[in-house]
């Protein structure tokens, strides 16, 4: 291969690692990084949720009787809270109470009976079973979301939510 080729193969590689990069930080969320470290346990305190098929959780950080409800003194639940979903398939999601287009700590989502979270604030709707897909905006952005992972141990079965 010659020099020019060389050139023009580097040259190529070069644009479309740009391009993909470009493209994945559109979709990135403009909603500030903040550490999640929830443990539900689906064996005592949230039996119910366990198993549950489009059903929701909140935790709202600014709402003291669900934080009394956790158990927790203290537990990181992101930017604005969490909201947990068992979509259809029974596969838990978590995503940020804080919607996407509004960026305000205190300006959040609510999930809805249509498997749904609305922003009353902007008017924004996201799918949940989507992956917090938007279905009717002025928001360009889904909803933050977080890993949850079920775990089954001898002491229970828990829902683990982290970033």
């Amino acid at each position: 291969m010659n020099r020019l080729n060389i050139n023009i193969v580097l040259f190529f590689i070069l644009f479309v690692s740009f391009v993909f990069q470009s493209c994945e930080n559109e979709k990135a969320s403009p909603i500030p990084n903040s550490t999640v470290d929830l443990r539900l346990n689906l064996s005592t305190i949230y039996s119910t949720f366990k198993g549950s098929i489009n059903d929701t959780l909140v935790f709202d950080p600014y709402d003291n009787v669900n934080n009394e409800q956790t158990g927790y003194g203290v537990y990181y639940v992101g930017y604005s809270g969490i909201l947990v979903y068992t979509d259809l398939e029974g596969k838990y999601l978590a995503f940020d109470l804080c919607c996407p287009y509004e960026v305000d700590r205190h300006t959040r989502i609510y999930p809805n009976e249509n498997g749904e979270a609305v922003c009353k604030v902007c008017g924004s709707k996201f799918i949940l079973y989507y992956g917090g897909a938007v279905s009717k905006g002025p928001s360009k952005y889904p909803l933050k979301s977080y890993q949850a992972n079920f775990q089954s141990t001898s002491s229970g079965d828990f829902l683990i939510i982290r970033n």
